[in-house]
Order: C-alpha cells, then structure tokens, then sequence
C-alpha cells in the first residue's frame, strides 16, 4: 500500500496551474533575426501599435548583432586593439608640446635636487661642527686634573656559606682523556 500526497510532484506555494487561472495573455507577434554567422533569434514582442520593434537584436549564440533581413545580416563590430596611455597621451598633445612639458619637469626636478643638495651640505656642515664642539669638549675634561680624593679601600666581602658548600662538593675538573678508537668491524686483532 503506497501511502501519498495528492499535491505529490507540485512545490509548496505553487499557484493553480492552467491558462485559465492565471488570466489570458498579451497578444505577441515573433519577429526573426539573424547574424553574420547566420544564426537565426526569435524573440516575441508584444501586438501593440504604439510598440516598436528593434532594428539589431543581440544574437544569445555568438554575441554578434542580428537584423531582420536575413540575406543582409549587421556587419559585426570592429573591435579596436587595445591603447596605451601613451597612445591617448599622443592623440591630446603633439610632439612640440611633449617636448615643451619634458624640459619643464625636468628643470623642476633639477631645481628640487639642488635645493635639496645644498640643504644636505648646510646638516653635514652642522653635524660636523657639532662633532668637533664634542670633541673638544671631551679634551678639555680630559686634561682637568682630578679633584675627587681616593676613596677608601674596602674590604673584600665574604662569600656566603652556600657557596662555600658548593665550591667543596663540586668535582675537581679534569683534562680530557685521550679515548681510544673502537676498532673496525672488519679489522684483525
């Protein structure tokens, strides 16, 4: 005994099914299309007189426009290579006015570079009169004799008991004995 669903092979949600439930629909009419690669496309658009049908249809095959006329099909799109930047650069400017910016740039950044230069020598110059500053400096207290007194000389400290435990309970260290070779497993005795 098989035991079922009536509603078995419909989705949850799903409206009545029929024409008739749903309403009628637009009146349509088909208009056929075709590419350069001769591929025929038929997409319906609605029976309306104030709708107009479009003169290139993109074909869902090749990606190529489609027209109405299928002995005299849209030229398909010439795909330009690829421009650098220097490409459009050369279509805004001519080659006086890249020359005209080159010369300009170029004497900026040679201005740059030497106030940059000069500022460079002006801190080298600081650093080493500051340098030679210090270095006097430390001569001057060199050659000042000492005014401190000596300081008392103090007894050595004794060491704490633990240590003197452990310096009698470690062993005495030994040189390294010369440890004789273990023969070889195939060598006579």
């Amino acid at each position: 005994m098989s035991g079922g669903s009536a509603i078995r092979g419909s989705r949850v949600g799903a409206g009545p099914m029929g024409e008739a439930e749903r309403g009628e629909s637009a009146p349509r009419i088909t208009v056929s299309f075709w590419c350069a690669n001769g591929h025929e496309t038929r997409p319906s658009f609605i029976d309306d007189p104030n709708t107009t049908v479009p003169a290139l249809w993109d074909c869902p095959r090749c990606g190529l426009p489609a027209g109405p006329d299928p002995n005299n099909p849209p030229a398909p799109p010439r795909n330009e290579p690829y421009k650098t930047h220097l490409a459009y650069v050369k279509e805004r400017r001519t080659d006086e006015d890249g020359a005209k910016l080159l010369e300009e740039a170029l004497s900026n950044l040679r201005a740059r570079r030497s106030v940059r230069g000069k500022a460079t020598a002006k801190v080298l110059a600081q650093k080493s009169a500051q340098q030679k500053d210090s270095a006097t400096a430390q001569k001057a207290t060199a050659k000042k004799p000492a005014t401190k007194k000596p300081a008392a000389k103090k007894a050595p400290a004794k060491a704490p008991a633990a240590s003197k435990a452990a310096a009698k309970t470690a062993p005495a260290k030994s040189k390294p004995s010369a440890k004789k070779a273990p023969a070889k497993a195939g060598a006579k005795k």
